[in-house]
C-alpha cells in the first residue's frame, strides 16, 4: 500500500464526514496540479497500460505478445484481488493532469493497527 503524506492536515484529520475521500475531493485547490476523479470502465485500457509499465520484472520473459497481454493481464486482476482483500475499504481514483490519464490512487483510510 502507498503511503502518502499530506500537506493539508485539516483534510486528512477531519472525521466529522461520512466520506472521507469526498472531502479530499472537495477541497483540492482549484491550481492543483493533479485532479482526482473516480474510476470508469473507460479506464480500464489505461489501467492495463499502467500496470504493464510498472512490472518491467515481466518484460522479455515471453516473446509472444498475446501470451504476454495474457500474463500481465493475470497479474493485473491477481493484484487488484489482493488489494481489495487486504484493503476493502480503501478509495480508488484516477489522477489526471490536464484532463489526461497520468496514475492511480490508492488510499486506505483505515487507521493502522
Amino acid at each position: 500500500m502507498l503511503t502518502m503524506t499530506l500537506n493539508n492536515a485539516d483534510i486528512v484529520d477531519r472525521e466529522d464526514a461520512g466520506k472521507p475521500h469526498d472531502l479530499f475531493v472537495a477541497h483540492l485547490p482549484a491550481s492543483a496540479p493533479l485532479c482526482l476523479r473516480p474510476i470508469t470502465d473507460a479506464d480500464q485500457t489505461f489501467l492495463a497500460d499502467l500496470y504493464a509499465a510498472s512490472r518491467p520484472d515481466l518484460h522479455g520473459l515471453i516473446d509472444q505478445p498475446a501470451l504476454f497481454n495474457q500474463l500481465i493481464a493475470m497479474q493485473q486482476r491477481l493484484h487488484l484481488t489482493g488489494l481489495l482483500h487486504h484493503f476493502p475499504q480503501a478509495a480508488q481514483w484516477m489522477t489526471e493532469r490536464d484532463q489526461q490519464a497520468v496514475g492511480r490512487l490508492v488510499l486506505d483510510w483505515q487507521a493502522q493497527t
